[in-house]
C-alpha cells in the first residue's frame, strides 16, 4: 500500500464537519483508521498468498502430468 493509497482511504474513511480545516482527528478515529488499514493490508496479503498457492498447485499438477507422460503413464 502506498502513501497515496493510504491518503485516499483516509479521505474516504474520516468524516470531518463541513467547513472544518481537516487538521485534527481524535485518538479514537486514528486508532479505528489504523485498524481499518491493517485489515485491508492483511486481506490483500491473504489474496496474494492464495494466488501464489494456486499457482504453485497448478504448476505442481502440470509437472506431474509431464512427468507421467515422460514415464509413459499418461
Amino acid at each position: 500500500m502506498t502513501r497515496s493509497d493510504i491518503q485516499a482511504e483516509f479521505d474516504r474513511f474520516i468524516e470531518f464537519p463541513a467547513g472544518s480545516p481537516r487538521m485534527t482527528v481524535t485518538v479514537t478515529s486514528a486508532v479505528l483508521f489504523a485498524e481499518h488499514i491493517a485489515r485491508m493490508a492483511t486481506s490483500a496479503e491473504r489474496r496474494r498468498c492464495a494466488q501464489i498457492a494456486d499457482a504453485h498447485a497448478s504448476c505442481e499438477g502440470i509437472a506431474q502430468v509431464i512427468a507421467a507422460e515422460i514415464r509413459g503413464q499418461a
